[in-house]
């Protein structure tokens, strides 16, 4: 099954500014996605969970710190902690 621009923008958008799992959206009946598919085109979209706190976010809004993939405020709150 070829996956269109458009099924890859929704993934992209159920994704982006959420905690949803890749496991949930692959029971999507309208987009029969595997979790590899899915993951695929978050990659693809540039979209990345944050290690820390689950959300997912551009890999824009996303830094390496210590090998994890942090947001801003989850980098921000070890810097807190580090102090």
């Amino acid at each position: 099954m070829s996956i269109s621009e458009a099924q890859k923008a929704e993934v992209a958008y159920y994704f982006e500014g959420s905690c949803n799992s890749v496991d949930a959206f692959e029971d999507d009946p309208d987009i029969p996605l595997t979790d590899d598919q899915v993951t695929d085109i978050l990659l693809e979209k540039e979209i990345e969970m944050c290690s820390g706190c689950g959300w997912w976010l551009h890999q824009a809004d996303l830094e390496e710190v210590d090998g994890e993939v942090l947001c801003t405020d989850c980098r921000e709150d070890e810097e807190e902690v580090a102090e």
